[in-house]
């Protein structure tokens, strides 16, 4: 009789060794359930690092369009006007001496180029620092998107003024071209 106990004990052992020592990894489902958890937080980390670049780009694109205000300000200091009018993307005469060419050929988050606009010669009423954008508002492969950079526009100038891009300092001048106004 304990022969047969033994026996039956053996054996009730085998199936339960043998199985631990077929379960040594995870299940499909266990690591599709991973998979998805570690996509779900990639999508999730990954638009906010997109919010948070083109927050910064819109940061940085206004605060060189403050620093050129302020070299046009110096200029007019020095020399009793502001900068004279210049095609967009060359840096006026005179404005190396207050500017670093390179910053002024910087990018610009919006497409562009940087563009100094003054209304009636050295000594006129008009004067303003923008981009003009000669093809329309492009992104990086040069496909126009009006809509998604207006509304980047209509976001930063609700951040440096009035939030309409119709009025205040920071405004549409024309088609493709939003300056900040330093004179009228």
């Amino acid at each position: 009789m304990v022969a047969l106990l033994r026996k039956a004990n053996a054996s009730a052992k085998q199936p339960s060794q043998s199985l631990s020592q077929v379960r040594r990894g995870f299940t499909l489902m266990e690591v599709m359930t991973v998979v998805v958890i570690l996509g779900i937080l990639i999508a999730l980390i990954s638009f906010s690092v997109m919010w948070m670049i083109k927050a910064a780009e819109r940061a940085a694109f206004a605060a060189n369009l403050r620093g050129f205000a302020n070299a046009a300000h110096m200029y007019r200091t020095e020399y009793g006007y502001y900068p004279p009018d210049a095609e967009p993307g060359e840096l006026p005469p005179g404005m190396e001496k207050f500017l670093d060419a390179d910053e002024w050929a910087s990018s610009r988050p919006f497409g562009g180029h940087w563009d100094i606009t003054s209304g009636g010669g050295p000594h006129g009423t008009q004067f303003g620092i923008g981009v003009a954008m000669a093809d329309g508002i492009v992104d990086e492969e040069g496909d126009v998107v009006r809509e998604q950079a207006y509304a980047s526009l209509t976001s930063l100038d609700d951040e440096i003024d009035d939030g309409n891009l119709n009025t205040g300092n920071f405004r549409r001048i024309g088609e493709g071209r939003f300056y900040l106004v330093i004179a009228e």
